[in-house]
């Protein structure tokens, strides 16, 4: 019989330090969850938070940045329409609808976006490439109101 070892973990809260080497080394997920731990704010990590997101993006990452910013409301530097470039950039097609959409952006990245939905019908992905496209039709129309 398997022994749970799940009693066996100690969570021990980490300190400042640790926090600091998560961000310096891009981990910026694992510093948050750590600053959760520590009863910590990220704020006070800002020099070293803005060390990771760079090396972040530097690192071909913007994908993640973008996630952190929505999910996490997370600030940067960096703004969203280049950082969606940068996820272009790698052609990250489904990545960049995503966090097209979910940034709401559409205008002046209309044809990035169309060449991403005939990359989908491309790859045979009909119902992702249609559902993106209700989706977008919706944000233009709501663009010309």
């Amino acid at each position: 019989m398997l022994e749970d070892f799940k009693p066996l973990i100690k969570e021990e809260n980490p300190d400042a330090a640790s926090i600091e080497v998560f961000l310096k080394r891009g981990d910026v997920a694992k510093a948050l969850s750590a600053c959760r731990r520590a009863g910590r704010n990220l704020e006070q990590f800002s020099d070293a938070l803005e060390s990771g997101l760079r090396k972040m993006f530097l690192a071909g990452r913007a994908n993640e940045i973008l996630s952190l910013i929505y999910n996490k409301k997370i600030t940067c530097k960096y703004t969203i329409p280049a950082l969606l470039r940068a996820v272009l950039d790698k052609q990250d097609y489904p990545g960049f609808l995503k966090q097209a959409y979910r940034f709401k952006v559409y205008q002046g990245f209309e044809a990035e976006i169309e060449r991403s939905l005939e990359w989908l019908v491309q790859k045979k992905q009909h119902a992702t490439a249609e559902a993106y496209r209700l989706k977008f039709g919706q944000l233009r129309e709501g663009s010309k109101a």
